[in-house]
């Protein structure tokens, strides 16, 4: 038996399908078995697999931490198998329309993520009006990640579609996503033109625009390890076109939805947006000026942070005397904002003082009433 380390499957990928390669002559026999837990110091009991088993299907429990063992297994002296690799694959998910959306076209185009299976040859697609996929249309031989249904939708259809990938041997590997519908409706008047999210200086950026009717409301959607959470509690205007995200860590994948609301009450959501991941190594040692200037009650301080440590944040008169301790802790790298009430300490000019790791930066703080 080959047994493999203990694999942290929620930094390697997600659950997907295994495959393996291994050399099977007459008279021998490869199986692959798999265990999971969220200790591994505690591993689960072992479940045999088949080659291009669906992990997140077939085995729900699966849990953090993977560990996968090959048997080996011959009746005769001579032949012996071999096991050469074994791959976990990521899903590919549907993206657009999104699971609820509205659309106001009879000619809608389904969009999914590209899949990393290798030996991938095309996607097939299901889809229609029937939950249970009792009854369905099929179409198979799609090269790109995008299928328009040119036929056969009406107004008010509910359309329930799934996708997919299937290789040169002709083995199936479906999207996760089984009850994935959107709602026709030719009096939903607004159209999303652009949306995007890139990286900016402070964050990300995610920006959009309009067609036709403009919204009585938007909202963004941030998406990132299977959660999506509103950015904000109040709606935008209808008229926003852009918000920017600072609340973010470093490494992690971040998506974009947008929840639009029509003059007459219909809501829809748009998107997700491309992965945008901010960079560890973009960050630099520095402060922003605080605000507001001159400060009569709360002023924010913000600071980015290039590594883990202890930092200290401290305000002074201008005799050198140490007024305040705004930060006094160990802090993670990134973007960081915090509050201080200055209607404790009389008007004036003050001195601000940034220690980290990094460095010490300082600064002028004007109080007023």
């Amino acid at each position: 038996e080959l047994t493999s380390s203990i694999l942290d499957i929620t930094e390697e990928t997600e659950w997907g399908w295994v495959l393996w390669e291994a050399d099977e002559p007459a008279g021998t026999d490869v199986t692959l078995s798999v265990r999971s837990s969220d200790d591994p110091e505690r591993m689960g009991s072992w479940s045999e697999v088949g080659w291009g088993a669906d992990l997140g299907d077939e085995y729900p429990q699966m849990q953090g931490y993977l560990q996968y063992r090959a048997a080996l297994q011959t009746t005769d002296e001579q032949s012996s198998p071999t096991f050469s690799s074994v791959e976990f694959h990521p899903y590919f998910h549907l993206s657009s329309p999104p699971k609820g959306g509205i659309v106001s076209t009879l000619t809608p185009t389904l969009d999914w993520e590209d899949t990393v299976l290798p030996a991938f040859d095309t996607y097939t697609v299901w889809w229609g009006t029937d939950p249970s996929f009792g009854d369905y249309n099929e179409v198979g031989g799609i090269v790109d990640s995008s299928y328009r249904i040119a036929s056969g939708v009406s107004d008010g259809d509910v359309i329930y579609w799934r996708v997919k990938a299937v290789d040169g041997s002709s083995h199936a590997f479906w999207a996760p996503e089984r009850d994935w519908s959107f709602t026709v409706d030719l009096d939903f008047d607004v159209e999303l033109s652009s949306f995007a999210a890139q990286l900016a200086d402070e964050g990300v950026l995610v920006s959009w625009s309009f067609s036709g009717e403009v919204p009585a409301g938007v909202r963004v959607l941030r998406e990132s390890e299977g959660e999506t959470v509103p950015l904000h509690t109040e709606a935008l205007p209808g008229a926003a076109t852009r918000w920017l995200d600072r609340e973010l860590a470093w490494g992690v994948d971040y998506r974009y939805w947008l929840e639009v609301t029509t003059q007459q009450g219909v809501t829809t959501r748009f998107g997700p947006t491309e992965a945008v991941r901010l960079a560890p190594e973009a960050l630099v040692f520095g402060m922003e000026v605080p605000y507001p200037q001159p400060a009569e009650g709360a002023v924010h301080f913000r600071c980015t942070l290039p590594d883990d440590g202890r930092v200290t944040l401290s305000v002074y008169d201008l005799s050198g005397r140490r007024v305040a301790v705004v930060v006094d802790a160990e802090l993670a790298a990134g973007r960081h904002e915090v509050a201080w009430d200055s209607s404790a300490v009389p008007p004036g000019v003050y001195l601000y003082r940034l220690t980290a790791g990094a460095g010490a930066l300082t600064g002028r703080l004007v109080v007023s009433r």
